[in-house]
This record gives structure tokens, sequence and C-alpha cells, in this order.
């Protein structure tokens, strides 16, 4: 279906209002030799999209005009304005064509028309009209998107992000029309929210592919709204290629030959990659409440893997989810990595009830480890929450150890990365001296294997609080003091880096440091020399082998590379 224009209806839609930075992306716009009015507001006359005769598009935004784009009658295209900071630009199928001048604000409430109902359109609408930056004029907090689908029914324009519905009014022959376009494109090989391990620049490869009908002389692509590039040169009934996401980027995919043949996948992510595991009841989803998840402007989105699928992370959490508490702790550690800016996914494989051996390498636990992995292609962090089961059933100190350390290694070995060891809360203190201890020790002797927190120092005694089981985290409070735990155990980690080199002239460089054995961005920071020397703080434990990168284009006075050992 396709929203047509027929000189007498129109839309309106809530009063559209942008101070600040703004995007209008109309997905496919057949232009026509008759003027009219796309996109305007209905009761002045500083703001509009207009097909002018001749089929020519000219935008006035806040009473500045741009210079027209020439088209022909019948072309289809994508038309884009944004506004970031002073500078507006106009893109037409991805290719920078004008900048009118703006520096006040924007409103729009009308399709079709224009200063109280003249000059109205009879353009084609394919696709949706995606606006962000826009609230109501009365609502400053409303959420600032709107996606209108030109793929509806009746008299309703539906806004597919916010609700702000649409309305049609007065089209004979026109409105909701069939779309003559039959040619389609899917993507099959990724799905929203689909994560990769990221390398060190925080990039991931993708395999972008799926199915055409019709023909496409070149598929093209594109990251987030960034121009066009071609995917795949030569297409049959299917196409493939592969894309560089950067954190969080959604890539969608046309034909160049008929470019309202689109499609995109949301939200793709090369992500810090979090395996929960090994682990038992209380890392699963024993929080009577869901935990809720609040994603700041231009922030990612953290995902889940879960049951062999991607989706955007949520409790419950976990698969071993009991049916009635569906809270977790993992919900306010991402929304701490994404507060950060830290894309991250979640697999929390975590079963109830279960001992350290349990998860050796082979059995059905690990493979829930293994699956996660090559969903992803690799693991950066595990954490792990087991040893209640141990101490119940007295599991000696030397068998925790030995059942332990046999997985940890297993998943180091396998995946380059660092367990880190939740301590488990408790109320019965049978068997669970023996088990601590043997977390002290496996610390203390393994490398690999980081404290992860203690939530043993918590009181989840049912005579504290009736709503308590003396075995599992329930409450939100404790939920979110085991969350802050964790959090400050994984993260807070403090080092100190010294550098030496004379040829370094006195000045602040900013400077990559990474973990050499693992090949991981630890952080960017501003260096600061002072006679030859620097010192500065990581977060990342005493004794790595650490690389610092200070880039510049004739080495060593403007840039130079370091390898030392954190002190």
């Amino acid at each position: 279906m396709a929203l047509q224009g027929d000189g007498n209806g129109i839309v309106t839609i809530p009063k559209a209002v942008a101070t600040a930075d703004y995007l209008i992306r109309f997905s496919a716009i057949q232009l026509t030799e008759v003027a009219g009015m796309i996109l305007a507001d209905n009761l002045d006359t500083k703001n509009f999209v207009y097909n002018n005769a001749g089929a020519n598009i000219r935008t006035r935004m806040n009473g500045g005009d741009s210079t027209e784009y020439d088209g022909t009658a019948g072309e289809v295209i994508e038309y884009e304005v944004q506004k970031i900071g002073q500078n507006v630009t106009i893109k037409v199928n991805g290719i920078l064509h004008s900048s009118p001048v703006n520096f006040g604000s924007v409103n729009f409430d009308t399709l079709f028309s224009y200063d109280s109902g003249t000059l109205k359109g009879t353009n084609k609408l394919s696709g949706t009209l995606y606006m962000e930056g826009f609230t109501s004029p009365d609502h400053a907090t409303d959420t600032p998107i709107r996606s209108y689908d030109f793929s509806g029914s009746g008299t309703t324009l539906i806004d597919t992000v916010s609700g702000k519905n649409g309305t049609l009014s007065g089209f004979t022959t026109g409105g909701f029309v069939a779309d003559p376009v039959s040619d389609t494109i899917t993507i099959s090989s990724v799905v929203n929210h689909e994560s990769r391990q990221r390398n060190v620049n925080g990039q991931a490869v993708f395999t972008i592919s799926g199915a055409i009908t019709g023909t496409a002389t070149a598929v093209e692509y594109r990251l987030d709204n960034g121009a066009w590039s071609v995917l795949d040169a030569a297409p049959t009934t299917s196409y493939s290629g592969s894309v560089t996401v950067t954190g969080e980027q959604d890539v969608s995919v046309r034909f160049s030959n008929s470019i309202s043949v689109t499609t995109t996948v949301s939200k793709l992510k090369a992500a810090m990659c979090i395996v929960i595991a090994p682990a038992q009841s209380n890392a699963v989803s024993r929080v009577t409440s869901a935990q809720t998840l609040t994603i700041g402007a231009g922030k990612p989105t953290p995902s889940m893997f879960i049951n062999g699928a991607f989706s955007e992370l949520a409790d419950p959490t976990g698969r071993d989810f009991d049916g009635t508490n569906n809270g977790s702790l993992w919900v306010k550690i991402a929304q701490y990595y994404s507060d950060l800016g830290v894309p991250v996914c979640i697999g929390n494989v975590a079963q109830g009830g279960t001992k350290a051996i349990q998860w050796a390498k082979g059995t059905t636990y690990y493979t829930r480890i293994v699956q996660f992995g090559v969903a992803t292609g690799g693991i950066e962090l595990a954490v792990s929450l087991i040893g209640e089961s141990d101490s119940f059933q007295l599991t000696t100190k030397a068998q925790f150890k030995i059942d332990y350390l046999s997985v940890a290694q297993d998943i180091n070995t396998d995946y380059g990365c660092d367990i880190y060891a939740v301590y488990f809360p408790y109320v019965d203190p049978q068997g669970v001296a023996d088990i601590r201890s043997a977390y002290d020790e496996l610390i203390t002797e393994n490398e690999f294997i980081k404290f992860g927190g203690d939530l043993g120092v918590m009181d989840i005694s049912s005579a504290t609080n009736p709503v308590n089981d003396d075995v599992h985290i329930k409450t939100d409070a404790d939920a979110l003091t085991a969350s802050n735990i964790i959090w400050d155990a994984i993260t807070q980690l403090n080092s100190i880096f010294n550098l030496v080199n004379t040829n370094t002239p006195d000045g602040v460089y900013s400077t990559d440091f990474y973990n050499d054995t693992q090949k991981t961005l630890i952080e960017t920071k501003d260096l600061t020399f002072v006679g030859g020397s620097a010192s500065i703080t990581l977060n990342i434990e005493v004794g790595k082998s650490v690389l610092s990168l200070t880039k510049g284009s004739n080495p060593p006075t403007t840039g130079i590379a370091y390898l030392g050992v954190t002190e």
C-alpha cells in the first residue's frame, strides 16, 4: 500500500515541533508534474516540503528556502532534511543536495496541504515518514520520534513509534491505494538487536543477505542515516555482502534502481558479550518483579540471547524462568553499561539448582555457553554465581575447587575471557565456609578468575522480610544492591601505568589503552607528559600487559606506542 494525494484530501497529524536538532526522512516520494504540498504547517507558510510544478522539490525551514531538486515526473526519491547544531542539510537518495538557512524552531501538522488548505498535493508516498527530535507543543517530555507508515488502510495514518496517529479526510480518488511496485527485498541473515563480539575498535562484521523478487541492478546498504553504498553489485534472486557495524547501528538495504524497495534491520550491535555462567537460580530470574530499563538519548539498547534468539534485553533474562518471579540482576548492570555508551549482549544461561560439576565441558549446561559464543562470535566476559547447591550438599572445598576450576579454565581457553566469581548470598551457613574459602583460593591462584563481588553481606532472611525465602534475592531493593555489588567488582579495577620517553614533548595527548593479551580497548584518556614521563590510572588490574597508542604522523614527537605492565 501507499498514500496517494489527489488534490482534494489532506492528512492531519498532531502538531510536531522541533526546537533543536531534528531529522525528517521520507523513504519514498513519487514526484509529479503538478504543484502541490507534501508536508507543511497548515496555519503558516514558514515550514514545508513542496513539489513544484515540473517535478521539482523545494524545502522551507523556519522561513529559509533550499535550492530546488530538479527531478522528473514519476521519479521516486528518498528525501531527508536534518539539522545538527547550526547546520541544516538536505539529502536526495543519500546524496547531499543543499542547505537551507534555519536557526529556529520548525513545526508541521499536515500532509498534502498548506496555509489553511491551499496547494493540495498529488504525490504518492511509500514506506515511512520518519521524524526525530519532534514533540507536541505542550508535551516537551514526549517520545521525540515518530514513524508514519504509509502502508495502512482506512482513515488513520499510523505512527508506529509514539502513537501520534494522523487522520485522512476529503480524499476522493486518493488515500491509501495499492502500490504497483511488486518488487521486494528481505533481510534474513540477521534480526533486530543481533549482536557480535566487538573488536578493539568497537566494531563487528555482519553478513547481510536475503531474498529478492523483481530485478535489482544492484543492492545498496547504509548504516543509520548515512550514505548508500553498494552491498552486492550482481544480485539474482538473492543477495549477500559484509557490513562493518560500529557500536549500535541500523542497517538498511534497497534496490539501486528502485529505491522505494527497501527494508531495515534495527540496532545491530558490536557488543561486549557477557555470559552468565556457571550459575544457578539467583542468577536466573528470581526477583519478584521485573526490573526496569531506561535508555538515555543516544545510548545503545542492551540485547540478550535467550533460547536461541536475540532480542532487546528485558526481564525475565534467564531461560530457567520459574513462571512467577521474573526479575533479574542483569537489567541494572546492562543499564549501567548503556549509560556509559557501551553496547552489551547478555547470555544468561544459568540453571537453578545446579552444582559446579554440572557445568563441565561437554555437559548440557556448558553447551549453552557454546551456543551463546557461536551466536555472538566470541565472549568478552563471564560472570558466575554458583555454589549454593554445593554448600547445601556439603561439597568439600578441595572438590569444589577442582569442579569450578575445570569450567573456568575451559571458558578461558575457549574464549580468552576472564571469569568473575560472585560469592552467593546465604542464610543457612551449612557448607558455606568451605565454598567461600575455595573462591578465595581460586581467585588468588588463577589470574583469569576475578573477584565478582560478595553477596554474602546481604540479608535475604525471611525473618527480616516475609517476601524472602532464605535462598533467593527477591525484592527490588535487594536486586539493586546485588547489581551494584557485582557492577562495582567487575568495573572498579585500578592500577598505575607509568611511561617514560624523553623524546615526547610536554603536553596533553589523547591516548588509547589496550589490554595487550585480549587485544581489547580498556579506555581512552588524556595523557599528560611532563619532562619526558607520564603516569595514569587505568581501569585494569595490577600486572596486566598494556599497549598504549598516542596517534600522530611523525613518531615519536607527535605519536608513539608503549608496551608495559601496570603496577
